[in-house]
């Protein structure tokens, strides 16, 4: 609640960052995602480093500038991951971003023991929501109101990926030739797919779930399937489907018989 502004979920564009550069003023708050205790970890030194390919959420009390000095990223990035636990639901959940100055595109990243999936924490214009991109499908959302996310991601944008399974820990490895530009709408989807958009709304909000239709995916959850990220703000309604105890944004299924809807 202090300070009481805005949450931007970005990464560092450059190496040998300290928390100073979002907090110069001793006032703001910088957050990391601790996968293993299923929980955020403040940084509370200035001298804190920041990792390149992390991300972090701050909490702005006041529109400022945040000026990133040094050599811009450029290479190959491995990031490690982790899934802690067996029951935790938050866990394999780990927050990421891209590090590169440019877009880089989900599709291509090389990735191993991880989901499809990605999850962006981001702003309808008045409250805090979700959008869900799944990599199989080529399928996102647009709770953001402003367009659907795709496999391309903004510079600094941080988001959330999740290590597919029990035991796993899991790699993705970034490099130049999965940067891209782009000159659209940040977080613009272009994919032609037959799917079915569901909404739900009130006077005030609004929120999405997403049917596809894919001859390679399964009617049972698979890598075509995303599960929905729950804003847990009683005043947005949400709207999901299932597979068996798993409550899915994003819900693809092989074909559309006659009688399926």
């Amino acid at each position: 609640t202090t300070p009481n502004g805005r949450s931007w979920y970005i990464g560092s564009p450059v190496a040998n960052v300290t928390k100073a550069v979002f907090d110069s003023a001793g006032t703001n708050t910088l957050y990391r995602y601790d996968e293993p205790i299923h929980s955020w970890t403040q940084l509370l030194k200035s001298t804190d480093s920041l990792s390149v390919g992390l991300g972090y959420c701050t909490r702005l009390g006041n529109t400022k500038t945040l000026t990133f000095s040094g050599t811009l990223n450029t290479g190959e990035k491995t990031i490690n991951l982790t899934r802690s636990g067996i029951t935790d639901d938050k866990r394999g959940y780990n927050l990421i971003a891209n590090p590169y100055p440019s877009y880089l595109d989900w599709d291509a990243v090389v990735k191993t023991n991880i989901e499809s999936t990605i999850w962006y924490r981001t702003n309808d214009g008045t409250s805090m929501v979700f959008d869900t991109y799944n990599g199989a499908s080529h399928v996102g959302t647009n709770n953001n109101g402003k367009a659907a996310v795709s496999n391309f991601i903004p510079p600094m944008q941080a988001f959330w990926t999740r290590v597919s399974a029990d035991g796993n820990n899991a790699t993705i490895v970034l490099s130049n030739s999965m940067r891209s530009n782009q000159f659209q709408d940040l977080l613009k989807d272009d994919v032609s797919n037959k799917i079915i958009r569901l909404k739900v709304a009130n006077d005030n909000y609004s929120d999405e779930a997403i049917l596809v239709f894919n001859a390679n995916a399964q009617d049972s959850l698979d890598a075509y399937d995303s599960e929905k990220m729950f804003t847990n703000n009683a005043n947005i309604p949400e709207l999901y489907t299932t597979i068996d105890s798993h409550q899915l944004v994003i819900n693809s299924f092989e074909k559309a018989d006659d009688n399926a809807i």
